[in-house]
């Protein structure tokens, strides 16, 4: 009966420490699952950023070929000035 009893308690212990040990792993898991997310929230600001960068560009690109469309207009109105004379 005490061979029983002990075989019990050493898996009972066991268990213990295995419940311990997946205690300890979920804790762990847990504190890098945080730092991923904190990691995931700093790359999603620098890519809103880099869009946000990308869109002004754009637009500045666009207004610069605008510009560039009137300055040749003007240089060609000019130029046609410039035969009449």
């Amino acid at each position: 009966m005490e061979d029983t009893f002990e075989v019990l308690q050493g898996q009972i212990l066991k268990l213990l420490e295995a419940l311990n040990k997946l205690k300890s792993d979920k804790k762990q898991l847990l504190e890098e699952k945080e730092g991923l997310n904190r990691e995931i929230a700093q790359l999603q600001r620098k890519i809103e950023d880099l869009q946000s960068e990308n869109n002004q560009l754009r637009q500045s690109l666009q207004s610069s070929k605008i510009d560039q469309q009137q300055v040749n207009t003007l240089l060609f109105r000019v130029e046609e000035a410039l035969k009449g004379l």
